[in-house]
């Protein structure tokens, strides 16, 4: 009987852990030299909005551009859709005032940077509804109402995804499709219809649907 590293040896000539060595290296070299690259390009980057876990979606940005909806998603949980101010938030007195003591206690101290945005305040949340959650927010002109997509899986045990309207203000959804296997959508400036994506059987069309 042979361990795991003199089978591994055996096979590739070199114990595993000099080999991922060697593969750390190889790929930090990489990186490096793509930064290098970008640099003399360059690169503008952009300012960081808010540190997030585990899956958020792509931001869909409100017309007047003060907020932002985003799908969320935690671990063994259906996705929510959650809309947040785009403003950044100031200090607070109290955060100022407990760093003022902090410096007037040790002068000499290093005081502590905020290493990652303030948490955004939240204008909206939408929970999921009968175990299943929400993908792909858009909002419509108003900034009142977001389309979104839903899946729901029929008895045969296939599904589909169909086109919903959330109001965040009287707090409904309206169902506007039914087993119309629609991947994407944006509503039209109007309001009254909306452009997407249906892929049915391996094949996808452009199409638009009555939001009435």
């Amino acid at each position: 009987d042979r361990s795991f590293v003199d089978a591994f040896e055996g096979v590739y000539g070199e114990k595993p852990d000099r080999l991922y060595g060697r593969f750390v290296a190889e790929v930090t070299a990489k990186a490096v030299a793509a930064e290098q690259v970008m640099a003399a390009a360059g690169e503008v980057r952009g300012q960081h909005f808010q540190q997030l876990d585990w899956f958020t979606s792509g931001a869909a940005v409100s017309p007047d551009g003060k907020m932002v909806a985003v799908q969320r998603s935690q671990p063994g949980k259906p996705a929510q859709v959650m809309i947040w101010s785009m403003e950044t938030k100031p200090e607070t007195e109290k955060a100022k005032k407990a760093r003022e003591e902090a410096a007037k206690r040790d002068p000499e101290d290093v005081a502590a940077r905020r290493i990652f945005p303030a948490a955004r305040d939240t204008i909206a949340t939408l929970a999921p509804m009968n175990g299943a959650g929400w993908d792909d927010p858009r909002f419509f002109s108003d900034g009142r109402r977001l389309l979104l997509l839903r899946n729901e899986t029929f008895e045969d045990g296939t599904s589909a995804r169909d086109l919903w309207i959330w109001d965040r203000e009287t707090k409904g959804v309206r169902r506007v499709t039914r087993n119309a296997a629609i991947r994407s959508a944006d509503p039209f400036p109007d309001g009254d219809k909306a452009a997407g994506i249906r892929c049915r059987a391996g094949s996808c069309d452009v199409v638009t649907a009555e939001l009435d």
